[in-house]
């Protein structure tokens, strides 16, 4: 996930810090919505996380940490 580049402005404010968590994780679940809309138009062919990364232009770090916790939710096998 992304590190706080703002972390020295808002020196640890409790509710920066919840903010800021709270972004990381909208973003997490918007990436996952782009990844299982584009396995739902792909159908029972698949993606593997190369193609993913290309379609949606996401790193391949980004594409690989979504799938996992997508796998680990069991929205995706």
């Amino acid at each position: 996930m992304a590190h706080d580049i703002t972390k020295n402005y808002h020196r640890g404010n409790p509710e920066s810090k919840e903010a800021f968590k709270r972004l990381k994780r909208e973003i997490a679940e918007r990436d996952k919505a782009y990844i299982e809309r584009a396995l739902i138009r792909r159908g029972k062919i698949g993606l593997i996380c190369d193609e993913l990364e290309r379609m949606l232009g996401m790193k391949h770090q980004t594409a690989s940490a979504r799938m996992s916790e997508m796998v680990k939710e069991g929205r995706i096998t």
